[in-house]
C-alpha cells in the first residue's frame, strides 16, 4: 500500500511537472510572441524614425538650398542696386552740367539781347544824326540854290 501511495504520489508528481512543463513552454511561446512582437513594434518604429531623420534631412537640404538661392538673389539686387546708384551719380552730372550749360546760354543770350539793344540805339543816333546832317545838307543846298538866283 505505501508503495502504492508513492506510486501513486511519483505518478501525480510526474503529472504535476508535466502540466507545469506545458504551462512552462506555453508561458515561453507567449513570451516569445510577445517578445516578437515587441520587437516587430521597434522595427517598425525605427523604420519610422528613420524616415522622419531622412525626410528632416531632405527638408533641411532643401532649405539649404533655397537658402543658397535667396542668398544669390540678394546679392544680385544688391549689385543691380550699386549699378543704378552709379547710374543715378552719372545722371545727376549730366544733368547739372546741362543746367550750367543753359544757364551759360542764357548769360549769353541776355547779354547778346543787351548788345542789340546798343545796337539799335546806337542806329536809332546815328539815323537822328543822318536826318539832321540831311537837312543841313538840303538846307545849305536850299540856301545855294537861292544865292544862285541872286
Amino acid at each position: 500500500a505505501l508503495a502504492t501511495s508513492a506510486a501513486q504520489s511519483l505518478a501525480g508528481a510526474r503529472a504535476e511537472v508535466a502540466r507545469a512543463e506545458s504551462r512552462g513552454e506555453e508561458a515561453c511561446a507567449r513570451a516569445e510572441l510577445a517578445a516578437a512582437s515587441a520587437i516587430s513594434a521597434a522595427d517598425e518604429a525605427a523604420a519610422a524614425a528613420a524616415a522622419r531623420v531622412l525626410a528632416a534631412e531632405g527638408a533641411a537640404d532643401g532649405a539649404a538650398r533655397k537658402a543658397a538661392r535667396l542668398e544669390e538673389a540678394v546679392s544680385g539686387a544688391e549689385e543691380r542696386c550699386r549699378s543704378l546708384q552709379a547710374l543715378l551719380q552719372e545722371a545727376r552730372a549730366e544733368a547739372a552740367a546741362r543746367r550750367d550749360a543753359v544757364a551759360a546760354a542764357e548769360s549769353k543770350c541776355r547779354e547778346g539781347q543787351e548788345a542789340a539793344a546798343a545796337a539799335c540805339a546806337d542806329a536809332r543816333s546815328l539815323e537822328t544824326r543822318l536826318r539832321g546832317a540831311v537837312e543841313e545838307t538840303e538846307a545849305a543846298a536850299a540856301a545855294a540854290a537861292a544865292k544862285a538866283e541872286e
